[in-house]
């Protein structure tokens, strides 16, 4: 059987069988290059273990749900932690198993390995994706060695593998992956090497840094760099880490010194001149011994290809130090800071301002949202990756049946969205037992209930952007008088259930290492809870410059402006229509408003992603505008493009939601979690084949929502 070949036994005719790094590495050895002791786990036996265990329709019905182009990254993600799943919980056939493992001690010799990726659609001349599937440095014993070829396994179909292939138009289900199993060189200085600037063009590009090749990859410690000129003798020029204090020349020869740059710049070229194509190089030095680890072409600029939000989604998988680094810059700064400006617009009251005065401030405030929201996108968000690393830790440690069951770990019940809920629902309950009556609420003005009023007053004040509606006293009183009598917990025992995952998930540390695995959930539950309470600080600065605008858009109307205030007035409203609020609802392919077809043949089970666990059933309540929100009745299933922060209110009146985004960390699949609400999210039909009306049934389990009958 093609289960396995040494490095040495592979023949240039085998890369369908090894897949492009195992044949570019045998190609390398057989040439004269230093190249670690190894071999290569076939793609026949990646294909014999995902039919013994029955793997190979389960993964298409996983990469079925969607059709790949119209998958976020968030859905990418999601779906390959299902499959991962399946391959990590998958089991070896036995004579399989014997076989792989005696070959591994064989080669190894009871040593550390590297275990490596080698797909049979990566490091080709059309296509060299590199990073996006899985290696293994430092591997040991045959248990770790097995899991990491489950690893690597899975990792053809990693979040970032589909979305290359999204973006090349590849089939998600093509390919095969082989695994290469390396002795691990334990070298003083590893790196990467391109032979030829991906970026620029032109010269040579040097990345090192002290140890394992690995802390360089996983992002965790910067890298020193050299530029050198093509050609034997080249000039060289250094950059240090940026976190370095001193960039000495004698820096640069305490990691290393003009020969060895140059050293590894000749192993480059040569490379280059074997695979007649510029090439990655990973090299590591072992004291004098200069060893190639891998080499695969580089065929364009890293993000050739790559369309500007992929390049974004990619950058968003963040280390676990630099996440400490955004947590402690998110609590300790930012959110000072937008909590501050807010308050301090809240103070300058707009309708207090001359024309002038409101005209420069409507400027500041639409500069202010300006700035806020490129902090959003480039600190908020990738910081929700916190939870998303946890998630892939938790998974391939504790190995659970669910994929999806690390995120009970992660629910505090302390987001904004669940203090504003908390503070509804106690004015719901007075309002039901008549104290305040629903009469006085309606009505606008001071209750007689001191308690009431002083809540009305902090939901308004400190949690931004409700709804525009609410504000309407008797929408408000109306809405108080359907919500539920108290906020929804969640399902019964969460706590205790979450304690028993906490446990269970430490116990798979080495003692010595618990407190990472405690810092990393305590990470992970504040990331979890900023990518929904980000949200709510965005749209406090965003209500305040509503009010100054409506109250502009309000002395136009009446014609209280004359003149050159007037043009002002009306140039800074345009201006804050462009910067983004209340833009209309999406519209066409993308949006909850298509056209319905004359017949309105419409589907009678819908897929998406499983996004919060439970069944329901109930009526449909299709809301394309946020402003509809109030329409819904308790008990509806609310069917929506996302759930946004000026919406979230009004979820635990609902009974299910569906919702056209797809992601189980998304702003809506998280507040339907912590209120244990079934959610089914990334269905892309749901606006044309659900109505209002409609009798639906939603599997937060299976991702599935059914239409039971069409009323008439």
């Amino acid at each position: 059987m093609w289960l396995f070949r040494r490095l040495e036994d592979i023949k240039d005719t085998d890369r369908d069988r090894v897949g492009g790094k195992a044949a570019a590495l045998a190609l390398l050895a057989k040439k004269g290059g230093r190249v670690p002791p190894g071999g290569c786990i076939t793609v026949q036996a990646f294909r014999d273990f995902l039919s013994f265990n029955g793997l190979v329709g389960k993964i298409a019905i996983e990469l079925g749900r969607k059709e790949l182009k119209d998958m976020r990254w968030e859905e990418m993600w999601d779906a390959s932690q299902r499959i991962r799943n399946l391959v990590n919980g998958g089991t070896f056939p036995p004579d399989m198993l014997r076989e792989i493992t005696s070959f591994a001690n064989t080669l190894l010799g009871g040593k550390s390995a590297a275990v490596r990726s080698s797909s049979l659609s990566e490091d080709s001349a059309s296509a060299s994706y590199a990073g996006v599937h899985e290696s293994c440095v430092d591997v040991k014993g045959e248990k770790a060695v097995m899991e990491s070829v489950l690893h690597v396994w899975a990792s053809l179909w990693s979040d970032a593998a589909l979305l290359y292939k999204k973006e090349l138009g590849f089939d998600p289900a093509s390919g095969g992956m082989a695994v290469i199993l390396q002795k691990l060189v334990r070298g003083e200085v590893s790196g990467v090497v391109f032979s030829l600037d991906p970026v620029r063009g032109g010269g040579i590009v040097i990345e090192a840094v002290p140890g394992l090749n690995k802390r360089l990859v996983d992002g965790r410690t910067e890298p020193h760099r050299w530029s050198v000129e093509r050609g034997s003798g080249g000039r060289i020029s250094y950059s240090p880490p940026s976190s370095s204090a001193k960039r000495s020349g004698k820096k640069t020869a305490g990691l290393l010194k003009a020969e060895r740059v140059r050293e590894v710049a000749r192993l480059a070229l040569s490379a280059e001149k074997l695979f007649r194509s510029p090439q990655d190089v990973e090299w590591t030095f072992r004291k004098k011994d200069l060893f190639t680890l891998q080499s695969r072409p580089i065929t364009t600029t890293p993000d050739a290809g790559l369309s500007k939000r992929s390049v974004f989604d990619l950058s968003l998988k963040r280390s676990f130090e630099n996440l400490l680094e955004l947590r402690r810059r998110i609590e300790g700064e930012l959110l000072p800071a937008m909590a501050e400006e807010t308050r301090r617009m809240r103070d300058e009251d707009p309708d207090e301002m001359s024309d002038a005065e409101l005209a420069r401030e409507i400027e500041r405030r639409t500069a202010v949202l300006a700035r806020w929201n490129r902090t959003y996108w480039n600190e908020f968000i990738p910081y929700g990756h916190g939870a998303r690393l946890f998630g892939r830790v938790y998974n391939d440690l504790v190995k659970p049946r669910d994929p999806h069951e690390f995120v009970e770990l992660l629910r505090t019940g302390r987001t904004l969205s669940m203090q504003r809920d908390a503070i509804l629902a106690e004015m719901s309950a007075m309002v039901r037992r008549g104290k305040p009556s629903l009469m006085a609420v309606r009505k606008g003005g001071p209750t007689g209930a001191a308690r009431f009023d002083a809540l009305r007053k902090r939901l308004f004040s400190q949690f931004g952007m409700i709804s525009g509606d609410l504000e309407d006293h008797r929408k408000l009183a109306a809405f108080l008088a359907k919500m539920p009598f108290g906020p929804r917990k969640g399902k019964p025992g969460g706590r205790a259930a979450a304690a028993g995952l906490e446990k269970r998930f430490l116990s798979r540390f080495p003692k010595k290492d618990r407190r990472r695995g405690l810092e990393l959930l305590d990470l992970a539950r504040s990331s979890y809870t900023m990518r929904d309470d980000d949200n709510v600080y965005l749209a406090g600065i965003e209500r305040e410059l509503k009010k100054a605008a409506d109250e502009a858009r309000r002395r136009i109307d009446e014609g209280l402006v004359h003149g050159g205030s007037k043009r002002t007035l009306s140039a800074l409203l345009r201006q804050k229509l462009v910067s983004g609020l209340h833009k209309p609802p999406a519209r066409g392919k993308t949006g909850l408003a298509r056209e319905r077809g004359a017949a309105e043949v419409r589907a009678k089970q819908l897929r998406g992603q499983p996004a919060s666990k439970g069944i329901v059933r109930g009526k449909a309540r299709v809301v394309v505008d946020p402003g509809q929100i109030k329409d819904l009745e308790r008990g509806e299933i609310l069917v929506c493009d996302s759930i946004g922060p000026e919406m979230t209110y009004a979820v635990s009146v609902a009974g299910g939601i569906v919702e056209r985004r797809g992601g189980m960390l998304i702003h809506g699949a998280i507040v339907a979690r912590e209120y244990g609400i079934p959610c089914v999210t990334g269905v892309p039909d749901a606006a044309y084949a659900i109505r209002t009306g409609d009798d639906l049934t939603v599997d937060g389990y299976l991702g599935v929502v059914t239409i039971r009958k069409r009323p008439m």
